[in-house]
């Protein structure tokens, strides 16, 4: 019940309703949203989770190096619930001025007992390298751990509708850096969109226009046509339409076996319901069959997409 009575009491003492607002896209905390993350060091995700919320009060699970917390806004302020202490420590200031440092009493872990954060920039650019994404107007944050030995945050920048987008820990090993790579925030879609293979080859009876390179199928029926030209008198593999959509990438022409096109990544182009289709395209290294090809790639989206643009990367043989 004390939770819920400062938690109140914190809120209605929220400052500039207008500044506020500004501040929470910076991280939007409604249960179901979640951010997900790769690693640059090496081959790990992670997920931070709004889980549940009660009032103005939000529990995140799997918050870099704090792990589950309790979380709430106050005017221009993140504050976190200190179980320790039975009291809202204000966390993160987003609307203090760059250079500012404060000290934030956590409870005792064993490894840490206090942070001292900074406000290491504001309205700054971020690229974010597994996505090829560059985005402005972020805020990054530093933090020096108490009592921390080898572990422990010490950066993490948000971008405006984005949440938190990129982390640095440190460990045993060294600095580890983790970046966004999907998120879904208040019903919204953002980053790599699941791809799953359906099949690839070098040849397929749909010949393309110009530089239509892309083709978005969202119905049976669309699908069922495009196969029937794809692969005359085969059965078209089943799609679920009512969640996914099917992607076709056709490379066109090429004069000779041993090339190749394969989807790299979907990146989804938050908000719309757009998105950018990466392909890697291999050139023959060794002997080939000169014969006329047409290499294609088929994959399924985990959502539905209405339109494409192409981003066509073509390594050197």
């Amino acid at each position: 019940m004390r939770l819920v009575t400062l938690a109140a009491v914190l809120l209605c003492a929220s400052a500039g309703i207008a500044s506020a607002d500004h501040y929470r896209k910076y991280f939007p905390l409604q249960q179901g949203n979640s951010w997900t993350y790769d690693s640059l060091s090496w081959e790990a995700q992670s997920q931070v989770k709004v889980e549940a919320e009660f009032s103005a009060m939000h529990y995140v699970t799997n918050l870099p190096t704090l792990g589950g917390a309790w979380l709430a806004w106050s005017g221009t302020t993140l504050y976190i619930w200190d179980t320790a202490d039975v009291r809202w420590e204000p966390f993160l200031r987003f609307g203090a001025p760059a250079g500012t440092t404060y000290a934030v009493s956590l409870p005792d872990t064993g490894l840490w007992n206090s942070v001292t954060v900074t406000v290491a920039a504001k309205y700054a650019t971020v690229h974010l390298t597994r996505l090829d994404r560059t985005l402005t107007g972020c805020i990054r944050f530093t933090f020096a751990f108490g009592g921390v030995a080898d572990a422990g945050l010490t950066e993490a920048i948000f971008a405006p509708y984005r949440g938190l987008v990129r982390f640095e820990e440190t460990s045993i090993a060294g600095p580890v850096a983790s970046e966004l790579t999907s998120a879904v925030t208040n019903g919204r879609n953002w980053g790599l969109n699941y791809v799953t293979g359906l099949e690839g080859g070098s040849f397929t009876g749909v010949s393309i226009t110009g530089t239509n390179r892309v083709r978005l199928i969202n119905s049976q029926a669309a699908w069922s046509a495009f196969y029937a030209e794809h692969k005359p008198g085969e059965a078209a593999p089943a799609v679920d339409f009512s969640t996914k959509t099917v992607c076709v990438v056709l490379a066109g022409q090429r004069p000779s076996s041993g090339y190749v096109v394969k989807v790299d990544k979907v990146v989804w182009n938050y908000p719309s319901s757009s998105v950018t289709v990466h392909v890697d395209e291999t050139q023959p290294t060794g002997m080939v069959l000169w014969v006329i090809t047409n290499p294609y790639h088929i994959v399924t989206l985990d959502r539905k997409v209405t339109s494409a643009s192409v981003s066509w990367e073509v390594a050197a043989p």
